[in-house]
């Protein structure tokens, strides 16, 4: 279930980003509505050790600034571009994982690094005459792809030896306390978010409150599969959501341009598409 959300949230993101809202205003709010974490606390048996809460509180602030590069990506680049690059991810997170969980690195996994990294490297270039020269938005979701990665080899290390949801509480009050740190801290940064929100219509406020609501949605989801099996594995599964933002993407362009206008020439469209058929091959290997 998390590929298909996730796409929607991606989505949703880009078009809150470009016609709406700041990276620094996309990513506090989505932060502050972590907050309701705190009603954890009054449905479940809370028993987290204090190592592990701040542990958990750590992954949780790690993937709230990992929010800051990826919508800075979506500001500079089609989405549908940008979220393929998220399957960096998963080779990031099986050495991660290999490191410092034990997971077993074989020569699978090697050759899904090789074909996620060159599908990836596909989907960034624009103008093969300049096939060395990749857009901003690789680097920047290369970054967010380290903190997402090390995120979820915390949640996976604390998964081992807690229960669910007590790990999972902790992790949204880390992105709660990332954006109140932001806020407090900052009296530049929390005025510029502030003016934002009261100057946004009654639509683009709704909007967003839907799209912090599928984000928090997302999160659970893949951090139930996380619990459930193999990090590496997880991760790789959920790149599929790539193929589902595509078609989204590609069909908001061509019936709903006003919503989402992107290249859908053949020639692009082919070149995402071989470039995505890469990554999810990469993914499948990593799933062996």
């Amino acid at each position: 279930m998390a590929p298909v959300i996730f796409a929607v949230l991606n989505l949703l993101d880009k078009v809150l980003r470009d016609k709406h809202f700041s990276t620094l205003t996309m990513n506090v709010t989505a932060g502050f509505f972590s907050v309701v974490a705190v009603l954890g606390f009054l449905l479940v048996d809370y028993d987290l050790p204090l190592s592990a809460l701040l542990i958990g509180l750590f992954g949780g602030v790690v993937w709230f600034l990992a929010g800051f590069p990826y919508f800075k990506a979506l500001s500079v680049e089609e989405v549908s571009r940008v979220i393929p690059l998220w399957q960096l991810q998963s080779p990031i997170t099986l050495v991660m994982a290999a490191v410092f969980l034990g997971e077993k690195l074989t020569s699978l996994n090697y050759a899904s690094f090789a074909l996620i990294t060159a599908g990836a490297f596909l989907i960034s270039v624009k103008n093969f005459s300049g096939m060395l020269k990749v857009s901003l938005a690789f680097y920047l979701i290369l970054i967010a792809a380290i903190g997402t990665s090390a995120a979820s080899v915390i949640a996976k290390g604390l998964y081992s030896s807690n229960s669910h949801w007590p790990v999972q509480i902790a992790l949204l009050l880390g992105g709660f306390a990332g954006a109140a740190a932001v806020m407090l801290f900052s009296g530049k940064l929390r005025a510029a978010v502030t003016g934002e929100l009261k100057k946004s219509s009654f639509g683009a406020g709704s909007l967003l409150i839907l799209r912090q609501l599928v984000g928090m949605l997302a999160f659970v989801l893949l951090n139930l599969a996380i619990l459930t099996g193999p990090v590496s594995l997880t991760i790789a599964i959920s790149g599929l959501s790539s193929f589902f933002v595509l078609i989204g993407a590609t069909a908001l362009s061509l019936f709903w341009p006003s919503i989402i206008r992107e290249v859908v020439d053949r020639k692009t469209l082919l070149t995402k598409a071989v470039a995505i058929a890469m990554i999810i091959a990469g993914l499948f290997l990593l799933a062996k």
